[in-house]
């Protein structure tokens, strides 16, 4: 009698078969050992408005207010708007 699969029981996928004398061959490109990120200790001259929002822990919507009053300078490159570091750490010590 033969068995029916339900369909929630998790199906494995079918993998080759390597023989058992022969290793496996490893991936190339990726190292086994975790490095740690450094992060740099200079401060950025701007940051995105995602970023900023982040930084200063409230919304985007609220960082576009804070630029369209003139509390945080902001420049436009391309299509990408950057407010000024200088101006998030005068407005978090004001």
């Amino acid at each position: 009698m033969t068995k029916i699969a339900n369909r929630h029981q998790r199906q494995t996928p079918a993998v080759p078969s390597v023989p058992a004398d022969k290793p496996r061959p490893r991936r190339s490109g990726r190292s086994r050992v975790k490095r740690e990120a450094t992060k740099p200790d200079i401060e950025p001259l701007a940051v995105r408005v995602e970023t900023a929002a982040k930084l200063i822990n409230c919304g985007i919507t609220k960082v576009k207010a804070l630029i369209a009053d003139g509390t945080l300078d902001s420049v436009k490159v391309g299509a990408m708007r950057l407010v000024k570091y200088s101006s998030l750490k005068r407005l978090i010590d004001s």
